[in-house]
C-alpha cells in the first residue's frame, strides 16, 4: 500500500524524557497528558469519503461575490402544417372522371405524405399542389368527356329518329 504525501510528511516527535520503558504503570505525576502535534501542524489526513463536500470558509472581507447563471436557452423549430394530399379527390378522379390523370394525381397525393415525413416540406408543398392540379385537370376532362358523350348520344337518337 501507498502512502500518500501528507501521511509521508509527518514526522512524529520523540516521548519526553520523563517516560521511561521501566516504569510501568506510569505515575500520574511523570506522565505528560499534552495531546499529541504532528511536527508538521499544516499537513493534515484528507477527509474521510463519507463525508460530502464541505464548502471552503473565505473571511470577511470587503469583497462582493457575483454568481452568474446562464440563463436556459430556447431553440423554436419551425415545422411546416402538413399540405393537403388530396387522397380521396385523386381515387374519384382515378374511378369516375379521367384514368390517366387520376393515376398520376394518385402518385402525387401518395408522394406528400412521404416527403412530408422525411421532412422534405417544400416538395410536399410542391407535390401537394401538383396533385390538386392534376385533380383539378382530370375532373375537368372527365366533365368534357361526359358533355362530349351527352351530345354525340343526344345527336345520334335524333339522327336515327328522322
Amino acid at each position: 500500500m501507498e502512502l500518500d504525501s501528507t501521511t509521508k510528511q509527518m514526522q512524529y516527535t520523540p516521548a519526553p524524557p520523563s517516560m521511561s520503558v521501566s516504569a510501568y504503570p506510569p505515575d500520574s505525576t511523570a506522565v505528560d497528558h499534552t495531546e499529541y502535534q504532528p511536527a508538521n501542524p499544516i499537513a493534515q489526513p484528507p477527509p474521510p469519503y463519507a463525508h460530502p463536500q464541505q464548502q471552503p470558509q473565505t473571511a470577511n472581507t470587503n469583497v462582493s461575490v457575483v454568481t452568474v447563471a446562464q440563463q436556459p436557452t430556447t431553440n423554436l423549430i419551425a415545422i411546416a402544417d402538413r399540405p393537403p394530399n388530396y387522397l380521396a379527390l385523386s381515387l374519384v378522379n382515378l374511378l369516375c372522371c379521367c384514368f390517366p390523370i387520376g393515376i398520376a394525381a394518385l402518385i402525387y397525393s401518395l408522394r406528400v405524405d412521404s416527403e412530408y415525413s422525411a421532412g422534405n416540406y417544400q416538395e410536399a408543398r410542391r407535390a401537394s399542389n401538383t396533385a390538386r392540379s392534376l385533380n383539378i385537370a382530370g375532373i375537368t376532362v372527365g366533365i368534357i368527356i361526359v358533355v362530349c358523350c351527352i351530345i354525340y348520344v343526344v345527336v345520334s337518337v335524333a339522327v336515327a329518329s328522322s
